[in-house]
């Protein structure tokens, strides 16, 4: 190959790179980050009507989130536990006789006790659950 084609060529190869680079860097607007900033993604489960649902909910929004098959506010996140490798619902509190029952602030496995427990995150999984936990009861 001719050394000016080949240069004419890389050229036009960096040139396309650097014109993706700024377009991942600047062309996203203000709007779509601050949209991905406020909310977060939940995998959780409705304890009014057992389905498992995924839902993007307001950061500064603490579960039970609104679940869109039966419009109950019921979904509370799924967790997992490394010990056990099941997911589940925590034990719940309630704190307000009025309200919902609330996520406990320290979570641990209800079937073995585990502290080594996270959010279930399917994508991030590295293995398949080995099942569910029973779901907590639900008023």
């Amino acid at each position: 190959m001719n050394p000016a084609v080949r240069n004419c060529l890389y050229g036009l190869i960096i040139l396309a790179g650097a014109g993706g680079a700024g377009y991942m860097l600047f062309g996203r607007t203000k709007e779509n980050v601050a949209v991905n900033a406020a909310h977060f993604s939940v995998d959780g489960m409705c304890l009014a009507c057992k389905s498992e649902t995924k839902l993007s909910v307001p950061r500064e929004e603490e579960a039970p989130h609104r679940c869109p098959k039966c419009g109950q506010q019921a979904v509370y996140p799924l967790w997992y536990c490394e010990d056990c490798k099941k997911r589940f619902v925590p034990v719940l509190e309630r704190r307000d006789p009025n309200g919902p029952p609330r996520m406990p602030v320290s979570v641990a496995c209800p079937n073995c006790r585990g502290q080594s427990v996270a959010p279930y995150i399917p994508e991030a999984q590295l293995e398949t659950p080995a099942g569910d936990q029973p779901l907590p009861p639900w008023p």
